[in-house]
């Protein structure tokens, strides 16, 4: 997977429930998985998130 390339859109998230991401169509949900370890790009800092 190409690591300059979006997943995805944040929809909605909390610090206790995690993240919700609608997926790009060029995005295959079968490589996605519990635990994954992902970059979000804010406007100004990027957060990991397990």
């Amino acid at each position: 997977m190409n690591l300059d390339h979006p997943l995805g859109v944040v929809i909605q998230g909390s610090l206790t429930q995690g993240l919700e991401i609608r997926l790009n169509p060029d995005v295959s949900v079968e490589e996605m998985r519990v635990g994954k370890f992902v970059v979000v790009q804010g406007r100004d800092r990027a957060f990991s998130v397990c």
